[in-house]
């Protein structure tokens, strides 16, 4: 997922993936398309940055996972004060690949001369369905 170069075509929203990183941030999104850009923090996505190292972990190195309000109101231990939790640990984590199209010019995959350049490929899980520690 990391690899550089364009991506827009290196996976399918069809695939679902597991793979392990450390969080690096856990945060509410914001407003967003998927839920109208409504200001109501209960239909906002978590949104977690999951880095490859922790000490390397620089924006263009980071993979956007998020946690949407279905998943969420299905599986208590999906609330934000749980996943935070995770913050600085390593996690394997599994969902649904998506390309967010809205964070063309934020990812270095997409917009490698972006002057706001957080995050290293458009490509997420998306919802994401199960986090664990591991060691």
């Amino acid at each position: 997922i990391l690899k550089p170069g364009d991506d827009t075509k290196r996976f399918t929203e069809n695939q679902y993936v597991t793979f392990t990183g450390y969080v690096y941030m856990v945060k509410w999104g914001g407003l967003e398309t998927c839920q109208c850009h409504k200001k109501d923090q209960s239909m906002y996505d978590i949104h977690i940055e999951i880095v490859k190292d922790l000490k390397d972990a620089g924006g263009s190195k980071r993979i956007v996972v998020e946690i949407n309000r279905y998943i969420r109101a299905k599986d208590k231990s999906m609330d934000i004060s749980a996943i935070k939790l995770f913050n600085g640990k390593k996690v394997q984590i599994t969902g649904w690949m998506f390309f967010d199209e809205e964070h063309k010019q934020n990812a270095i995959n997409t917009s490698p001369q972006g002057t706001n350049v957080w995050r290293a490929t458009c490509w997420e899980l998306h919802p994401l369905l199960s986090i664990k520690e591991v060691n």
